[in-house]
């Protein structure tokens, strides 16, 4: 099986078991450092949104990415719905597929975070059309 680019996003590394999932699955973690550089970043308003789901589009196609893998916060998440709602409007799909990793783990009360990694879910794609209400 040939493997796939995909780009990392998240402000952690990846785990050990989320790598075996995807060597599983036949994809490639590419741009690690620049994913985690971006998924550290701080989501103030709109404008970063857009920064963000830009640079993110740039990797994937600098780097023929089928993917974008990690982590999605809230805001980067209703860009996913919007590329969801285009494709709807223009009957067909378009934009990078997406992936978020599934915590199974939720930590006591006040207590230090845990994350133990279940498998990456689809959770739609990311298109620069969907950005356009980010700017």
């Amino acid at each position: 099986m040939e493997k796939k680019n995909v780009i990392w996003f998240s402000r952690h590394q990846p785990t050990a078991t989320q790598l075996a999932e995807c060597e599983q699955r036949g994809w490639n973690v590419v741009a690690l450092d620049q994913g985690i550089e971006l998924g550290a970043r701080n989501i103030m308003d709109d404008g970063d949104v857009y920064a963000i789901g830009q640079a993110l589009l740039g990797l994937a196609a600098e780097h023929n990415a089928a993917a974008i893998i990690g982590v999605w916060a809230a805001p980067m998440q209703e860009a996913l719905a919007r590329t969801a709602q285009d494709a709807v409007q223009k009957s067909e799909w378009s934009g990078v597929e997406c992936y978020a990793a599934w915590n199974v783990t939720r930590p006591v009360e006040g207590g230090k975070p845990v994350f133990e990694h279940r498998r990456f879910c689809a959770v739609g794609r990311l298109a620069a059309s969907a950005l356009r209400w980010s700017k």
